[in-house]
């Protein structure tokens, strides 16, 4: 054995151990490694970074920009609502829609997006049918991996091989040559896991339901508008129910009108609502109705940039406990926009901007980024978490399927 095999031997434990541990950051572990083979003369300048200009680092950097133009687009997202709607409460039929669709898109996309994409929306399912989440989740990750191996493009070890034949003089692979093989293995996967594999699967439900107590249901006002769908619909004949929301109250002018499911909506109906954040920002995307600050705030106040919302909690001792989101002009106080209101152990069911606020409730808040360093010190809030939301903008979502399909066929 050569004094260079060793080195190189020595070198890749050394990298093993940093990335067990995560001393450093994966990037800069190989970037080192690299430069450390340059300098002890086992790799020339040119046979370090000819790699970077391969087909592969190119296919494969396109790969995640057109995973993100499809998810910033909000296709990702309608995707994965259609799964919640159609999927029922039937584990069998839930598994069904979601391991057949997480590989078609795995296919074309990174696994690790096609899981880290669908999984809110699968969770959502598992939720509300009273599912195990491990009886599901599991399953979208095989059907994820299963979908990589039907396209050169689905999984990077396609990639590598296809490059690496390339370098010995042969036909290169091409987008479709792995699909009889990728597709059959994929199908029995998919009858297997829906038909017997998830038998084995451990149960979480437990877990499950302890999680499903922790999640925050904010109260929060949401307007029927102009030219609406629901307008003339009756509260059980809509979709909230379907989106997560529940309806305590309508208020219509000056009356105060209890949610039966019998009630008929009309345009102009304020509807006292309590449900999740992604609940909410699942409303911002949905036609005929708005958060009801929205509407104060005016459509291009929400889309002339990134919109940031934030859990805030009251602090203990804040001089903000004890008085209203009116009292305080928050908007103007903070530039920022509360839309809703979680406090736990309490089902509120009254306008926010009359609620008198308490020590421990957490206010969801939207507005600009740059308003947000202002809280950084500030002692009566502090930030819990945050999100970025992206509204729903559908014609780019069609000229992000439309490339993308263009580039499938082309290939």
């Amino acid at each position: 054995m050569t004094l260079s095999i060793l080195l190189v031997l020595a070198l890749l434990a050394a990298v093993v151990v940093v990335f067990a541990f995560e001393w450093l950051p994966v990037d800069v572990t190989t970037l080192l490694l690299l430069a450390a083979l340059v300098l002890l003369g086992i790799l020339d300048v040119e046979e370090a970074f000819s790699g970077f200009s391969n087909d592969i680092i190119i296919i494969l950097a396109s790969i995640f920009v057109l995973s993100g133009a499809l998810m910033k687009g909000g296709v990702m997202d309608r995707l994965g609502e259609a799964i919640s709607r159609a999927a029922g409460g039937s584990q069998t039929r839930v598994l069904l829609f979601v391991m057949p669709i997480s590989s078609v898109i795995s296919s074309f996309m990174n696994n690790t997006t096609t899981t880290a994409v669908l999984m809110p929306a699968v969770l959502g399912v598992c939720r509300r049918s009273k599912i195990s989440p491990g009886k599901v989740l599991i399953p979208l990750a095989y059907a994820s991996m299963l979908g990589g191996t039907c396209t050169l493009i689905g999984t990077s070890t396609n990639v590598a091989a296809s490059g690496y034949v390339q370098t010995t003089g042969l036909t290169p692979f091409s987008m479709f040559e792995f699909l009889p093989v990728g597709f059959a293995a994929a199908v029995a996967g998919i009858l297997y896991m829906v038909f017997l594999g998830h038998r084995f699967l451990p149960q979480t439900r437990e877990g499950a339901e302890h999680e499903g107590e922790d999640i925050r249901e904010f109260l929060s006002e949401v307007v029927v508008t102009s030219g609406s769908p629901l307008a003339g619909k009756a509260l059980r004949d809509s979709n909230l129910a379907q989106m997560g929301l529940q309806v305590r109250a309508v208020l219509r002018g000056e009356r105060r009108i209890y949610a039966e499911p019998y009630v008929q909506l009309e345009e102009g109906d304020v509807l006292l609502v309590q449900a999740s954040r992604e609940g909410l920002l699942q409303v911002k995307d949905t036609a005929g109705i708005e958060i009801r600050p929205d509407v104060k705030l005016g459509y291009e106040d929400l889309v002339s940039e990134t919109t940031k919302i934030v859990e805030a909690l009251i602090m203990p001792g804040s001089a903000l406990a004890g008085r209203t989101i009116k009292e305080l002009d928050f908007r103007r106080r903070f530039g920022l926009t509360v839309i809703a209101i979680y406090r736990r152990g309490h089902t509120l069911a009254t306008k926010i901007s009359g609620l008198p606020l308490r020590a421990g409730d957490v206010l969801l808040v939207q507005g600009r980024p740059d308003r947000f360093r202002f809280l950084a010190d500030n002692a009566d809030l502090f930030i819990l978490q945050e999100m970025e939301h992206q509204p729903a903008r559908r014609r780019k979502g069609l000229w992000a399927v439309g490339i993308f399909l263009v580039a499938v066929a082309v290939s």
